[in-house]
């Protein structure tokens, strides 16, 4: 037989020292103190998946970096073409800025509402806990997905904006 009892915290140790003494051959257990530890514990585990999908969002820009950089072949001769016909060296960098800044823009977005979907089924669902939405973990991966990829953009491309046209051109 199971039998509960709801006490305040103040009266609890009194009345379980009592019952004890009472009857010895029972087993009392303070589920407060369980249930608290339990509640610790999940906490932790959601961290645990926070920090997860933060490690994951890292690792998207990181290859995203890396993609962008792969693609500098094709995108020397783009720029020495354009600088053939007339744009000059300031008017190509904003050009990529803004072509990599949207291509940061996207995959940030992407990447958050991804971690979004993904940490609120784990938590909901999963672990049936709470979720709460933080915004600024969420603006930083996303300012940092922008930055990064802009960033890595157009120092893949410093190289084709420095050389002439006609060393890219040719192939030297």
């Amino acid at each position: 037989r199971v039998a509960t009892a709801r006490l305040p915290v103040d009266r609890e140790q009194p009345i379980q020292d009592q019952l004890a003494e009472r009857f010895p051959n029972i087993t009392l257990l303070k589920m407060r103190e369980i249930l608290e530890r339990l509640a610790l514990v999940l906490g932790f585990l959601a961290r645990g998946v926070s920090f997860i999908g933060g490690f994951t969002a890292i690792a998207g820009i990181v290859i995203l970096a890396g993609g962008i950089g792969a693609d500098s072949v094709r995108r020397r001769q783009h720029i020495a073409l354009l600088k053939t016909l007339g744009m000059t060296r300031l008017g190509i960098a904003a050009m990529l800025a803004v072509e990599f800044t949207a291509i940061g823009l996207v995959a940030g977005l992407i990447g958050v509402g991804g971690g979004n979907l993904l940490s609120w089924m784990v938590i909901t669902r999963g672990m049936e806990l709470e979720w709460h939405l933080k915004l600024l973990p969420q603006f930083i991966a996303l300012l940092l997905a922008v930055l990064l990829t802009a960033a890595t953009g157009i120092l893949s491309c410093r190289r084709a904006l420095q050389q002439p046209p006609a060393v890219i051109l040719r192939g030297d």
